[in-house]
């Protein structure tokens, strides 16, 4: 069976899988055994249930990955690596901002991790080699990774982290993704030596007047990227598209194709898309885009939406502190537009997760309030 993505085979965006990484055969989804084991406790009856973890991994719909995502393995050759182990563990990675080694390493350690991706009973080994989760990429490639971000929007729904109702008003803004490379440029160099003279003058203790430390862009360590568009909510700051621009397109260029990736994710046409004055030109004609400093046509509530559009600069901001955003160590230009849809996906899970904590803890207080009423002291007669 074939599943059809974006008008496109997802056939068409798995790796060459007979040429360099042998043919997996698609794997079967771990069920549930009836029975418990003599020497292992289900995690069911070790964890707390009503964690964070445990009730958004209620709320994901990891079989509609399976069946999406079983077209990219072959029928026959070796068993593949679960498709919600394999999810979950990208999940995770950008969510707490971990390298593929650091969340192999921790999904060991932390039970709720195991139980977020479909482990039964705790495991004291690890579940991959972090190479696969490489491969699992490239299977997925860019269409891939934007059902991983669909399927985040589909948990805020579910857990009312977002509203129907916000899809109609985004607002779509760009940045820089910097590449985790550096090229010797002559600049670069310059900085280098610069450096080291002021280590060895310091080192024999010679004053200097100045050391040149603030040295413009050169002592950035990441300073190559690619333009990438954001668009999100313009109440509930949910993510709701997210893709590359290589090549340093006009904003104003971009924002007809960053509105079809709105409506494709979430099933609803956005009614207003709030944007900056370097999206001037963008003949869009079904989605109004109010520009600021337009006067004609603006009301009230149009205006305080207008002045709303800079709350998505600490969304670009969480991005890159929190998630993975700020560097992009995976490859080519296929890797920067998976990098920017995961990282997006990361920010969302990380909004329903608080969403669940507090969801939790406003309920604790409420029932320990009502706990803690003294009771009304009888009158005396």
């Amino acid at each position: 069976m074939r599943t059809i993505y974006n008008g496109q085979n997802l056939q068409d965006f798995s790796f060459k899988a007979g040429k360099s990484w042998g043919i997996l055969m698609r794997p079967n989804e771990p069920s549930a055994t009836p029975q418990n084991d003599l020497f292992r406790q289900k995690l069911v009856n070790l964890l707390d249930l009503r964690h964070e973890l445990c009730r958004l991994a209620d709320r994901i719909e990891w079989q509609s990955l399976a069946d999406q995502f079983g077209c990219l393995y072959a029928e026959a050759g070796r068993p593949g690596v679960p498709i919600r182990l394999m999810t979950g563990l990208h999940y995770l990675k950008h969510s707490f901002a971990l390298s593929d080694e650091q969340v192999v390493n921790s999904w060991v350690e932390n039970p709720y991790w195991q139980y977020f991706c479909g482990a039964e009973y705790f495991c004291h080994e690890l579940p991959i080699d972090p190479s696969q989760m490489t491969r699992f990429r490239a299977r997925l490639g860019a269409a891939g990774c934007e059902q991983l971000l669909a399927l985040t929007i589909r948990a805020g729904l579910a857990t009312q982290s977002v509203q129907p109702a916000s899809f109609k008003q985004v607002t779509v803004d760009t940045t820089v993704q910097e590449k985790a490379v550096a090229f010797p440029i002559d600049a670069r160099l310059y900085h280098k030596t610069r450096v080291a003279l002021v280590r060895v003058a310091r080192r024999h203790r010679i004053e200097h007047r100045q050391s040149y430390t603030r040295k413009g862009k050169a002592h950035k360590k990441y300073e190559f990227g690619v333009k990438v568009s954001l668009t999100t909510t313009q109440r509930d700051h949910f993510i709701v598209g997210a893709a590359s621009l290589p090549g340093n397109p006009y904003d104003g260029h971009t924002l007809q194709s960053a509105l079809a990736q709105v409506k494709r994710l979430t099933g609803t046409a956005p009614e207003h898309c709030f944007v900056d004055r370097g999206y001037k030109g963008h003949a869009i004609k079904t989605t109004a885009v109010p520009i600021p400093g337009q006067k004609r046509g603006i009301t009230r509530a149009l205006r305080r939406a207008i002045k709303r559009r800079n709350a998505i600069e600490p969304i670009i901001g969480h991005l890159k502190n929190d998630g993975l955003l700020g560097r992009n160590f995976l490859k080519g230009a296929t890797g920067d537009a998976m990098n920017v849809i995961l990282a997006a996906a990361g920010h969302n899970l990380r909004i329903i997760l608080r969403k669940l904590r507090l969801s939790w803890l406003y309920c604790l207080r409420a029932l320990l309030g009502v706990l803690a009423i003294p009771k009304p002291l009888c009158a005396s007669t």
